[in-house]
């Protein structure tokens, strides 16, 4: 099977945004510059690498500079966040893929350039949206050529 537009058009279904789930809390500007700050503390004297296996290789949100091949392993793809805005609702959700433990996968990592900590924000706000987030940032060791 060879994945058309076609065959993407008859599984696309247009779900109405009905807004954030009832008790869930959207990140406040607070919360993004800790995350910021959290993870340029942590950073490593080489700069900031960020591993791209979806969207982020097609869509990065940022200026990115060098790339290199990468595997990661202990992780994999796997449609593991529950979804009940853009792709689902309530009463039907949708799923989001995302890294789930065990396993490998293989992407790219792309050196992150000149304003760090913009990117930084703009990646957050893209991936992290309600408290408590549905998944971390974490460190990866990848290997790549």
């Amino acid at each position: 099977m060879t994945l058309t537009r076609a065959l993407a058009e008859r599984a696309a279904r247009t779900v109405q945004d009905e807004g954030p789930a009832p008790g869930s809390v959207q990140l406040a500007e607070e919360d993004y510059e800790l995350a910021v700050r959290e993870i340029l503390a942590q950073a490593p004297p080489e700069g900031i690498w960020l591993f791209a296996y979806g969207s982020l290789l097609w869509k990065p949100e940022c200026e990115l500079g060098e790339s290199r091949s990468a595997l990661v392993r202990g992780w994999h793809r796997a449609y593991c966040i529950r979804m009940l805005r853009f792709r689902g609702t309530l009463e039907r959700p949708g799923l989001m893929m995302s890294l789930d433990r065990g396993g490998r996968c293989r992407g790219m990592v792309f050196r992150l350039c000149d304003d760090v900590r913009g990117s930084l924000h703009k990646l957050l706000r893209r991936e992290l949206v309600i408290k408590p987030p549905p998944q971390r940032v974490h460190w990866l060791a990848a290997e790549t050529a």
